[in-house]
């Protein structure tokens, strides 16, 4: 199985550049140990199947996406 390429945003390079400088003022290894397992860390999520059977209700065939919270942040049927 490949592993997905990661594409950085413009808006998470920044961010990144921002947390290591905030560290960097403090520490510089500690800023470069961050930066790293902030790099990292997207190579290691694992996803299981995107789609699952639902464990609530099996009836529904398996196949869907369920969505909890919308843009103002109400709960969904």
């Amino acid at each position: 199985m490949s592993v997905p390429k990661i594409i950085w945003t413009r808006q998470a390079r920044d961010a990144l550049k921002s947390i290591y400088d905030y560290y960097k003022e403090r520490s510089l290894q500690g800023a470069k140990n961050v930066k790293s397992d902030l790099l990292r860390a997207p190579k290691t999520i694992h996803f299981a199947k995107q789609y699952q059977v639902d464990e609530i209700n099996p009836k529904t065939g398996g196949s869907w996406l369920g969505i909890t919270k919308c843009c103002t942040g109400k709960r969904m049927a």
